[in-house]
């Protein structure tokens, strides 16, 4: 090898390593930054929290890909409500075409809730509009225009997820649909993100979104539960 291929093999080398140095550099700082708001939050820092993977396989959101991984994770209880917020991450492809998605994500865990498997996410008008001809699923409100071209809803149930995505909470999601919500719920889990990482200090609001959302839902429940009372015929 000449002294030129040398230079250049070292140069290489050199500029991998600062690359990885400044990875972990950046990997540190979020961790830190992470551990302020857990402090400003008032919420104990847990660093690793991927088995609540495991605990929520039959969700969409967490059997994508592989490499999955919540880290970062800050979590306490609210109530009857458990809070788990930090980063989410997980590797779609192979070769050139692999690639990383990082999500900051909320998980409510509450013995509150009982809701059925609905999953939310924006629209993407072209690429949608194929999937439909393609037979996927995408539940629109026939009188709710704003909602259905904002966003896919999906459910096991359409029924179901009807009842549930009554106007309360489809007003919710229409009002802030340029935040691009992702959104999935079954049973007493629900999980909430917007896509894509975000500052470990938007925690605070990504938290209060979630608990909102997570509160039409309860009212939502409870509205078809005092309906369906008041439909049954009065003993006599």
């Amino acid at each position: 090898m000449d002294d030129l291929g040398l230079i250049l093999f070292g140069g290489i080398g050199l500029l991998i390593v600062g690359i990885i140095a400044a990875t972990m550099w950046s990997q540190r700082k979020r961790t830190e930054a992470w551990q302020r708001v857990a402090d400003e939050l008032g919420i104990p820092f847990v660093g690793d929290q991927s088995g609540v993977l495991s605990t929520y396989p039959s969700l969409k959101v967490f059997n994508r890909g592989s490499g999955r991984k919540f880290y970062n994770a800050v979590q306490g209880d609210a109530g009857d409500t458990r809070i788990t917020i930090g980063d989410y991450r997980f590797t779609t492809g192979s070769g050139k075409h692999r690639k990383t998605h990082a999500y900051t994500m909320c998980v409510l865990e509450s013995r509150s809730l009982g809701t059925p498997h609905c999953y939310l996410r924006p629209e993407n008008t072209f690429f949608d509009a194929i999937g439909a001809l393609l037979g996927g699923q995408d539940i629109d409100f026939a009188d709710d225009p704003a909602f259905s071209g904002a966003y896919v809803l999906q459910a096991d149930t359409e029924a179901a997820a009807r009842q549930l995505f009554d106007a309360h909470l489809r007003a919710w999601f229409t009002e802030r649909r340029s935040e691009r919500f992702h959104f999935e719920t079954r049973s007493n889990v629900l999980v909430f993100h917007y896509g894509k990482q975000r500052k470990p200090e938007d925690a605070r609001q990504l938290m209060q979104q979630a608990l909102e959302v997570m509160g039409l839902l309860a009212a939502s429940q409870a509205r078809t539960t005092e309906d369906y009372a008041s439909s049954r015929p009065q003993e006599s």
